[in-house]
């Protein structure tokens, strides 16, 4: 157990922020630099053109779907013991997840890693100052301001179309 500006951060903690992190750089390295990652890339920004560039959408929808499976198993080996996992922890962390997309943009893996950040941050100081009963309220009234400032969110440039 570490302890840093009088919290505690437990080796759980650490293992997992280190796994997130190689993972995103795994994963950006991947999109950016793998043939399967540029198509999978093309797919989310538009399944129809790339299905005429080639791409077998069924099978990279599936591949796609099946890697997040394994990631989320992997990772919940990290999570399972920090949030004394429950059947019902699922919708809370998807409820989390979408904030945490919407504040960071949607696109941007390290839009998400940041998001996540001051999801966390802003959480686990709302607990400890003000009460764990606005820990939500809390996150969701950061997620309400950036979106007004910022309504794509910290990470997402602007996309030119062609007309």
């Amino acid at each position: 157990m570490l302890e840093i500006f009088g919290g505690r951060l437990y080796p759980v903690e650490l293992a997992l922020v280190i796994a997130v992190v190689l993972i995103v750089v795994g994963l950006t390295q991947y999109a950016k630099r793998s043939m399967t990652g540029i198509a999978l890339l093309g797919m989310s920004e538009n399944r129809e053109a790339a299905q005429l560039r080639g791409v077998n959408v069924r099978r990279f929808a599936l591949m796609a779907f099946v890697f997040t499976g394994v990631l989320a198993g992997f990772l919940g080996v990290f999570v399972g013991p920090k949030t004394y996992a429950v059947a019902t922890l699922g919708a809370s962390l998807a409820l989390k997840g979408f904030v945490v997309l919407a504040i960071g943009g949607f696109g941007s893996m390290w839009g998400t890693l940041v998001g996540g950040l001051i999801v966390g941050l802003v959480e686990a100081l709302t607990t400890r100052y003000v009460g764990a009963d606005y820990a939500h309220i809390s996150v969701f009234l950061i997620l309400v301001v950036i979106l007004m400032v910022k309504p794509t969110g910290l990470f997402t440039r602007r996309v030119e179309r062609a007309v």
